[in-house]
């Protein structure tokens, strides 16, 4: 089976400033492919997003998080979140 690791963090890259700050990403691997999400913030409207969002597994804790899955698409929460696309 292809089993998926997942984790976030740091790196030197595209940060705001391009001075070799550190950007925040999520990170997925299998043994197949590796994809890396540069990140503009954690939580969207509440809903904390770390790399297993990006599998499709998005956690609302709260009242609010929960309010946020109900209204807002995977797709929004997930852009939200993310930086766009040139």
């Amino acid at each position: 089976g292809a089993g998926a690791g997942a984790g976030a963090g740091a790196g030197a890259g595209a940060g705001a400033g391009g001075g070799g700050e550190l950007s925040p990403y999520n990170l997925l691997l299998t043994p197949r492919w590796m994809l890396m999400v540069p990140r503009t913030q954690r939580v969207y409207q509440g809903v904390d997003v770390n790399a297993m969002g990006f599998i499709g597994c998005l956690l609302a804790r709260g009242a609010r998080a929960h309010t946020t899955t109900q209204t807002a698409t995977p797709l929004q929460i997930l852009s939200g979140v993310t930086v766009p696309l040139p």
